[in-house]
């Protein structure tokens, strides 16, 4: 596809000749660079295209077809608006919300790509080549991204209100992306302002975690929002808190344009923000924030030195090490535990894939119970109180647990795992036991102790009999998990490490394991009245929880899954 994108750049060779560069190596590298773009993994199936040990091929056309159903999206939530203008409103809200997201997850490595420096800049490639190369390219993947997404728009304009109405939409959507462009400018350049480059790139991470969990959210919840908020009567220009936000004055400036008679001095006012803020803006990018952050691109390849912490005068202990002088015995689970507690925190692919994880769980609980309450004129709580919904939440949570112990042995370092084998280890099972005690410590403990404070204050102090029965369930379930699944050592294996035959079968015991126990609870509250019955499953997950303890910290190395 980037050869006819090519031909297109290229039929404006006199235009790059004037400015300068020499058309001939700037063919040549936006050539390279769009090849790139098409061989590089999906931010959010990279791990899966990494695991299919397949070629990334047609990214580009991916992207384009992404970006169209997600246009289409927006067209159908806002076709059940009212009037015109809140329908605009609102499609520039959502355009510029999901546009700011996917550029900043799936376009930051375009804006802070400094290669440049490194493998053209020592070539024969005057500075003009370089900076026209760097700024096609931003333009040609917008487009990839911006032309697509607000095609669905144009078409459905076009039908309700004509070819002029369409055109002003397209002008519209231009200058919602100039907006974009420049808040996304604004936000790097803060955070390089007051962090290191490796912390803008965890803060980078940060974001692709929020971007999935709300398109996450609004997957499930979205169309429930509006069914319930009788979006047809919607009218945004009746609210002014409303006239800051940038969809009004674009949705103002559509209007003014399509209308230009008899419009009140509010519309007029805010359609001329519309139209007069967006170049403002660039103007600002060029002028103030595009030069302060092309030199804080300067740090970005020589890397940054990482501020040493200096020890308190009391010689406090990291929380980290005082967790695991409390919950591990030995020195091979400490080394294991402390390994897994630090690493856990230090890889964004990790973070990427195990955070997202405790606000599933959420929006899972919640989506459930909402469609199981039937109950008209009731309060939520008041309905959950009135249910046994607890011990689905304490099931859920397991999840967390599930998918930190599944991510545990992934890493692109893994070939510094030799030191494991290096070492003087009789057992590996010690280490990882210790790893996963560590993801128990760390994540599972947690979001459980905030779980048993929301059972608390709903249910009331008779649930903590069950929160106990759950939390020793999920315990001895987490190790028999890392008994079956975790058999490599912590982060020592590549992320396209090819699966095994008896994979299916594990992942599906992973899944039932929690529901079937879950389930087995439920009827134990539901029919098993007498008070010590509870006590007498305690006691014996307890039990079963010591036996798989036990056999999985003598795991020994012959019993362990090798690349």
């Amino acid at each position: 596809m980037h050869n006819w994108i090519l031909r297109l750049v290229m039929a404006f060779s006199f235009l790059w000749r004037r400015l300068g560069a020499d058309p001939g190596q700037l063919q040549t590298i936006l050539w390279a660079k769009l090849t790139i773009d098409d061989r590089r993994p999906t931010v959010g199936f990279a791990q899966r295209q990494r695991a299919s040990n397949k070629p990334v091929k047609n990214r580009g056309i991916a992207t384009i077809v992404t970006s169209l159903l997600m246009g289409a999206v927006y067209i159908l939530i806002c076709s059940k608006l009212g009037d015109t203008f809140t329908s605009l409103a609102m499609y520039f809200l959502l355009f510029m919300v999901l546009l700011s997201l996917t550029l900043i997850s799936d376009f930051t490595y375009v804006l802070i790509d400094s290669k440049d420096n490194f493998i053209i800049l020592p070539r024969p490639v005057n500075a003009q080549t370089i900076l026209l190369s760097r700024l096609l390219h931003i333009f040609i993947h917008l487009g990839k991204i911006v032309v697509p997404m607000s095609f669905p728009g144009f078409i459905y304009f076009w039908v309700i209100t004509g070819f002029y109405g369409a055109v002003l939409f397209g002008v519209a959507a231009l200058l919602a992306t100039l907006i974009c462009i420049f808040l996304i400018n604004a936000v790097y350049l803060v955070i390089l302002r007051f962090t290191t480059i490796e912390r803008f790139k965890d803060a980078i991470g940060s974001i692709q975690i929020v971007f999935s969990v709300l398109i996450f959210i609004l997957y499930y919840f979205g169309p429930r929002m509006a069914r319930q908020m009788n979006l047809s009567e919607a009218v945004l220009l009746g609210h002014r808190y409303t006239y800051v936000a940038p969809p009004m004055w674009l949705a103002a400036l559509w209007e003014v344009a399509r209308h230009p008679q008899g419009q009140s001095l509010t519309l007029l006012c805010l359609g001329a923000a519309g139209l007069f803020l967006p170049p403002l803006c660039i103007w600002a990018v060029v002028r103030f924030l595009a030069p302060q952050f092309d030199r804080k691109l300067g740090g970005l390849g020589g890397g940054s030195a990482k501020k040493v912490r200096k020890k308190s005068s009391e010689g406090r202990k990291p929380l980290y090490q005082v967790m695991s002088g409390l919950l591990t015995r030995g020195n091979a689970q400490a080394t294991g535990f402390e390994v897994a507690w630090l690493l856990s925190g230090r890889s964004r692919d990790f973070k990427l894939k195990v955070y997202p994880s405790f606000a599933y769980i959420i929006v899972y609980f919640f989506y459930f119970s909402l469609n199981m309450n039937k109950v008209r004129g009731q309060s939520y709580l008041g309905y959950l109180a009135g249910t046994r919904s607890y011990i689905l939440l304490i099931y859920l949570s397991s999840f967390a647990l599930i998918t930190s112990i599944t991510y545990l042995v992934y890493s692109d370092k893994y070939k510094a795992a030799w030191v494991y084998y290096a070492s003087p280890l009789k057992v590996p099972g010690e280490v990882l036991m210790g790893a996963v005690k560590a993801m128990m410590a760390k994540f599972f403990l947690p979001f459980y102790g905030v779980v048993m404070v929301f059972s608390l204050i709903v249910w009331g102090p008779s649930v903590l009999p069950d929160m106990l029965l759950g939390l020793i369930n999920v315990t001895w379930f987490g190790v028999l998990m890392g008994f079956i699944y975790l058999r490599r050592l912590p982060f020592s294996a590549p992320f396209n490490v090819q699966a095994g035959s008896g994979r299916f079968l594990k992942n599906l015991f992973i899944l039932g394991v929690p529901g079937l126990t879950g389930l087995a609870h439920y009827l134990l509250r539901k029919y098993m009245t007498a008070p010590y019955a509870l006590w007498i499953f305690i006691v014996l997950a307890l039990g079963l929880a010591w036996l798989i303890y036990g056999r999985y910290k003598e795991l020994s190395w012959t019993e362990l899954d090798y690349i």
